[in-house]
């Protein structure tokens, strides 16, 4: 009698008893009229409602699984109407009729001041609005689809959101077109020749998604042959984030009923670090990383449920594929492997000491449920090494329990490994997170969520327990617990681990003491590792608040199941209230947490509708430019953010890209933009061109010291290749080993071109640091940080002296700086600057003929004479100067240093008749960088303007065509107009 109360009590949304509410609420006095005969209308109306009953009995946990599945969708195709260009458009007419409105005020009114001529025009624009609103109204309109228009191709398909899908797009073409990935077979294996030119590098081993929107575009183009093949892909995160929502939903509806699956769907659909990675158009692999492990989970429950051996094998099986498909999607597969093998030997742990008296240690093993456990074990194993073998490769299983599950937390680290820089520490997805920013995150804005999931871990262990007051007693005192954590919120992360732990750790103590098994121990287990491990990663690394999504959706689903179930039998029992009543109640109740006091699901939809893509005509139309103009070997070169990009559209390789970026381009690269030196810059892209990094590979294994080694390339990339080889030859390298380098350094280069646009001045700060990379410094880090030389001051002392010629005294110095830098960003900082731009352009006025004065930085006023090149500012200590000025002249550009100097440099260069000026950090002021972008290559000999371009929003986008022999030089237009701008 009391399970089958305590059955019925389990929250479920249960269709087939509105029958008997509707029943009892009808009872009452009898027909008002006994001439009005109901009979009729009352059988058709219970006629009805039996089929609807029928109908929702047979087919309402589906209706509740379309739910979450159709708000997931809907979300997330927002992105291919591009809503927020409504806005946008929106603000131009107004503010352009205000503007209209604004002047015509002001030249009524001319002394009026600013704040009466805005309020009087505000009100003139409202009187405006409301007799002309349709005429408006048909700006906006016409506005939005310009906008509209740039983003989308001649096709009408909206170009896809961010970088990284034209990754996947570009190897989803190649299955098309050559039945593999790659551009090339290279020893059987698909090889990629369009990364890392010229020597292109194996296509990685998770390509199911560019397989996935391939296949998808086959089927597709039967059906619609005018598809693109963009157009799939746009829709591809869309599917995988829709059918993420089912797996989560029968997790949960496994331990909390219905309402804790709804909840748990609802979640996986709306839950911002899922959402904003899985828009319609954001066609990457995110979706994986939560549809996969909800698959993954939900198939090791039911096997672990299993009756027989045949479903339990057979189960196994099928998750051992799932892991398969997971690990050919993402090469961090192996986190969700790892944890349900840990749960499995945890479990099996568990149960030997829970039943330590019922059997024999040498008998352990005979126990049916450890023997069950260790069939799962095994057969989960066996399957997903073979599965995982068969679409990537058995190393890639091997080295899933050893090497990957502690490398993420080596990612940003400097100096340690190697004494090249790492990009990973300027890649904002890397970016380490404090412990307070993923519990916001988390929890979706709302600490109440975060707190709820906590208690979701514990509630399934407790909810059997026989004594009702201690099983409330002990929920009351996680709350309280939890509430404290918290509020307290101690930043100390491992401490923090191990508090959220401490309630779950305590049922496992006194259910071993008392030897009473815990219910649903295995997906508690797994929860609570999934938490603590993917927490510990996301302050790492942003990214990582990702993978925390389903063990929240999950542990949230569970409370909001078990906690509604728990407030519904009070109602009923304590309170007296209808018992249909109470559960409804309750459930409207626990959905009002989803809008109040956070509303997610508006964070949600704002969140969808305000995405458009960076990519849009400007960056088209000029990367489409090379495709149809640049031969076919030509190589593209640029910072690595838009390499993807420039494969796919541009359809020519790149130098680096999002997929090698912390790679030795990155100094190399960054060297090009930061030099003054143009011979320099054009020496170091021929040596990439001619073989990528593969000149200092060679002459490492002669020189046997990596500072040393890139000393001598930046030596010999400017001279010609007769003098280069004379360096080498002085160097202690045979002839052979000099012709060896020079192949690489001084080859016939390929056609080439340089992008440089306007997300790289924002970017400055990190291409000048790895251009600028101290690897002298470098070496010294490295070396002493090694335990070797940390344990001994005396011998990192002496390497000093010996490899740098420093005196003791300089050895010391130096030594005592690297021992007090403890982090990675300390070492960042001390072995290279970061550089930037201090401003961007701001006028000059002219004071006379060759006289000019200039707005700065923080308001300062820079006075300019053009002949001598004196730059004077005043300041608080009186008259000061720029650590440079740089004049851009009819003969290219002139350079003046100074003492007493404020830190930055100033370039200055005409525009039409006035002048206009830019201040900078001294290392790149006068660089390439500034030239090919502030300047339009002005003064350039090897760079000439092959694209110019704006984007929608403004964004310049310059490409040069290099000129290898250097024919003639660039000029600014200024310099081409008789009695413009003659200073030099």
């Amino acid at each position: 009698m009391d399970d089958k109360k305590e059955k019925d009590d389990e929250i479920s949304i249960d269709f087939s008893k509105i029958k008997n509410f509707f029943s009892k609420s009808s009872e009452g006095p009898q027909k008002a009229s006994d001439d009005i005969d109901l009979s009729g209308v009352k059988e058709g109306v219970m006629q009805s409602y039996k089929a609807t009953k029928g109908f929702l009995s047979k087919y309402g946990i589906f209706l509740l699984v379309l739910i979450p599945l159709i708000l997931s969708i809907y979300l997330r195709i927002q992105p291919q109407y591009l809503p927020a260009t409504d806005d946008w458009a929106k603000n131009v007419v107004y503010n352009s009729y205000k503007d209209q409105i604004g002047n015509q005020v002001r030249q009524q009114y001319p002394n009026l001041p600013d704040q009466n001529i805005n309020a009087l025009a505000d009100r003139e624009f409202e009187s405006f609005l409301a007799k002309n609103g349709a005429q408006v109204e048909r700006d906006v309109n016409s506005a939005s689809q310009y906008f509209k228009s740039q983003f989308k191709d001649d096709n009408g398909d909206t170009y896809l959101i961010a970088i990284d899908p034209f990754f996947w797009l570009r190897h989803a073409r190649n299955v098309l077109n050559n039945g593999h990935p790659g551009d090339i077979l290279k020893d059987g294996k698909p090889y990629d020749t369009y990364m890392n030119s010229p020597t292109g590098r194996f296509v990685p081993a998770d390509m199911f998604h560019a397989y996935l929107i391939a296949y998808l575009y086959k089927i597709y183009s039967l059906f619609n042959p005018d598809v693109s093949l963009m157009h799939i892909s746009f829709y591809v995160p869309v599917l995988i984030s829709a059918l993420a929502v089912i797996p989560a939903f029968f997790v949960a509806r496994r331990i909390a009923g219905d309402f804790g699956g709804l909840i748990a769907g609802i979640i996986v659909a709306v839950h911002p670090a899922f959402l904003v990675r899985t828009l319609g158009g954001i066609s990457d692999t995110d979706g994986y990383n939560v549809f996969f492990p909800l698959v993954i989970t939900w198939l090791f429950l039911e096997c672990m449920g299993a009756k027989s051996l045949k479903y339990r094998i057979l189960l196994a099986a099928l998750n051992g594929f799932f892991v398969g498909l997971y690990a050919f999607s993402w090469s961090g597969w192996w986190y969700i492997f790892d944890f349900l093998l840990v749960a499995i030997i945890a479990y099996m742990a568990y149960y030997a000491i829970i039943h330590r008296g019922e059997f024999k240690i040498g008998k352990i093993l005979g126990q049916q449920s450890i023997k069950n456990a260790l069939i799962v074990l095994a057969a989960f194993f066996l399957f997903s090494g073979i599965f995982v073998a068969i679409f990537t490769n058995g190393e890639i299983f091997y080295k899933a329990t050893i090497a990957r599950p502690i490398g993420f937390t080596k990612l940003k680290e400097v100096g340690i490994s190697t004494v090249w820089p790492n990009v990973y520490t300027t890649v904002a997805e890397q970016t380490p997170a404090s412990l307070n920013s993923v519990i916001d995150q988390t929890g979706i804005g709302s600490l109440f969520l975060f707190f709820l999931s906590l208690i979701g871990m514990v509630l399934p262990l407790v909810r059997r327990k026989a004594e009702a007051q201690t099983k409330w007693l002990y929920i009351l005192g996680c709350g309280v617990w939890y509430i404290v954590i918290l509020a307290l919120r101690p930043q100390n992360l491992l401490l923090f681990l191990g508090l959220i732990s401490i309630p779950i750790a305590i049922l496992f103590i006194i259910s071993i003491i008392k030897r009473e098994d815990l219910e649903d121990i295995n997906l508690t287990m797994l929860l609570i590792m999934w938490y603590v491990s993917t927490i510990y990663a996301s302050t790492k690394g942003v990214r990582f608040t990702l993978l925390i999504v389903p063990a929240f959706a999950l542990a949230l689903g569970i409370s909001f199941g078990i906690l509604s179930d728990y407030f519904s039998k009070f109602f009923r029992d304590i309170l007296k209230i209808d018992g249909r009543i109470a559960r409804l109640s309750v459930v409207l109740v626990f959905l009002m947490l989803l809008v109040y006091p956070v509303n997610v699901l508006s964070s949600s939809y704002n969140a969808a509708t305000a995405q458009v893509s960076d990519m849009n005509d400007g960056w088209w139309n000029s990367l489409d430019k090379i495709n149809r103009e640049a031969s076919k070997n030509s190589i593209i070169t640029s910072w690595w953010d838009f390499g993807h990009w420039f494969k796919y559209i541009g359809n020519r390789p790149v130098t680096f890209d999002g997929t090698s970026q912390d790679s030795p381009p990155a100094h190399w690269v960054g060297r090009i933009l930061s030099t003054s030196n143009e011979d320099e810059a054009v020496g170091i892209l021929r040596m990439l061109d001619c073989g990528a990094n593969t000149a200092y590979d060679k002459l490492l294994p002669s020189v046997n010291d990596v500072a040393k080694t890139i000393d001598i390339i930046h030596q010999i990339v400017v001279l010609g290749k007769d003098d280069a080889g004379k360096v080498l030859l002085n160097k202690g390298l045979s002839p052979e080993q000099a012709d060896e380098v020079l192949k690489h350094t001084h080859c016939e280069p390929p056609e080439a071109y340089f992008v440089a646009s306007e997300d790289m001045v924002g970017k400055s700060g990190v291409w000048a640091h790895f251009g600028n990379w101290n690897f002298d410094r470098a070496l010294m880090y490295n070396t002493l940080k090694r335990p070797e030389y940390a344990s001994d001051f005396k011998k990192g002392v002496d390497f000093l002296v010996q490899r740098f010629n420093m005196t003791e005294q300089q050895a010391s110095n130096v030594a005592y700086e690297i021992q007090n830098l403890k982090t990675s960003e300390d070492a960042n900082n001390w072995i290279a600057p970061w550089p930037g731009y201090q401003s961007g352009a701001k006028a000059c006025r002219k004071l006379a003929d060759n006289e000019i004065e200039c707005d700065s930085i923080q308001g300062a006023k820079i006075r300019v004479n053009l002949e001598t090149l004196q730059a004077d500012v005043q300041t608080g200590n009186g008259i000061m100067h720029p650590n440079a000025l740089w004049l851009a002249t009819k003969d290219g550009m002139r350079e003046r240093s100074f003492n007493d100097t404020i830190g930055v440099s100033i370039v200055v260069f005409p525009d039409g008749n006035n002048y206009r000026n830019i201040a900078a950090s001294p290392e790149i002021a006068g660089g390439m960088f500034t030239r090919m972008f502030f300047l339009a290559g002005h003064g350039l000999e090897h760079f000439k303007p092959f694209s110019y371009q704006t984007t929608v929003g403004g964004g310049q986008i310059y490409i040069y065509k290099v000129d290898w022999n250097g024919s003639g030089m660039n000029l600014l237009p200024a310099f081409k107009q008789t009695g413009n701008a003659t200073a030099g």
